[in-house]
């Protein structure tokens, strides 16, 4: 018994020992010219690739399983391909004409299911790419935009939303079926408007209790226990951290003023457009109007560089889970930029997805009655 133990002590040590503590990412890409540039891109790194007729070795260490994009240029044309890979050695063969998509990475359990997935919806998503460039077009020749948006996007029986419906359906199999992986948890940011508070549910049911406290099906836990806000409810209390990094209660911001709560990001063309518009309308109504952004990202130098948008006027509050932290999830948080009006009482007055020319005029006319 004791040589055995210390057999497999020693078997231990040498597997740790060679564990993968990077990705691994080489291969074959036929037709990527030699003089193109070539990089992968994760979150906010970047790697340059040396490509030599079309073949490529290159490491980078991972923080976790996650997307890697590979981009390619050539002559201001740019193409890319999107894998969901580990820390692991993968095999990339194929041609310039697989991308974006059927480029899959071999001797990766990650992305194996990434391609099974590209696989399971790809011709829903074709159909859906189709009639959209097929309004699209109607309206380059003249059609009425509101008659049109009800034959492509009206509910139930729309065209758009049909192929929408069916497409949910196989996303929502697909990760309760997977739920248990990271991919299969990994793909739940991108759903969360997509399905019921009953579906949501349905897949913490299907979790193993290894996974409960993963930052995904904490996430999803907060989808089900806090409703979407509708008009007349009340808000949602949450902690997160000031400007001056001291942590605060968002109930704390109801003094008798109307609240608006701003969800921005310095990673978002349209928030650097709505930031010094939005800051101006806070000081204009300042004396009826508490004004709350909060930044969805935890990366603290683009913080900065978002206040400095807004002058670094007013409240800026943020967390350092980022994503993924429930504040996001009991507001539905899914784009930016992303606001809700409460009046004095806490109760929802308004919900506005993204922002127009005329966003502070509908703001003073909903505050000044």
């Amino acid at each position: 018994m004791i040589k055995k133990l210390v057999l497999g002590s020693a078997i231990l040590l040498v597997t740790n020992a060679f564990a993968q503590d990077e990705l691994h990412f080489k291969g074959n890409i036929k037709g990527i010219p030699n003089d193109a540039q070539v990089w992968l891109s994760v979150g906010k790194e970047q790697k340059e690739m040396e490509v030599k007729d079309g073949k490529f070795d290159v490491r980078l260490p991972l923080e976790g399983p996650e997307s890697v994009f590979l981009y390619l240029k050539q002559d201001n044309e740019f193409k890319h391909a999107v894998f969901y890979l580990g820390n692991e050695e993968v095999w990339i063969e194929g041609s310039v004409e697989d991308f974006p998509s059927n480029l899959q990475a071999q001797n990766s359990k990650h992305d194996a299911l990434r391609y099974q997935e590209y696989l399971l919806t790809k011709d829903l998503q074709a159909q859906m790419d189709e009639l959209e460039d097929e309004a699209y077009e109607l309206i380059e020749g003249g059609a009425d935009k509101d008659s049109l948006y009800e034959v492509y996007m009206g509910i139930p029986s729309g065209k758009v939303t049909k192929v929408r419906q069916q497409l949910k359906v196989k996303e929502f199999d697909f990760i309760r079926e997977h739920i248990n992986t990271d991919y299969g948890r990994f793909l739940l940011k991108f759903n969360t408007t997509d399905f019921t508070t009953a579906q949501f549910k349905t897949l913490v049911e299907e979790v193993d209790p290894v996974y409960k406290s993963t930052k995904e099906i904490q996430f999803i836990q907060a989808l089900v226990d806090y409703p979407t806000l509708q008009q007349g409810d009340q808000f949602y209390d949450f902690k997160a951290l000031d400007n001056n990094q001291q942590q605060v209660n968002f109930k704390s911001f109801f003094d008798g003023r109307y609240v608006l709560l701003d969800f921005s990001t310095w990673f978002c063309g349209y928030c650097h457009r709505a930031a010094p518009l939005t800051a101006e309308m806070a000081e204009q109504l300042e004396d009826k109007l508490n004004y709350v952004t909060y930044y969805v990202d935890n990366d603290e130098d683009s913080l900065a560089l978002y206040f400095g948008l807004k002058e670094n006027k007013g409240t800026l509050l943020w967390n350092k889970e980022g994503e993924f932290n429930s504040t996001l999830a009991k507001y539905r948080q899914t784009g930016t930029p992303h606001y809700v009006l409460f009046d004095p009482k806490g109760k929802v007055v308004e919900v506005f997805e993204g922002i127009k020319d005329d966003f502070p005029e509908q703001i003073k006319k909903y505050i000044q009655g």
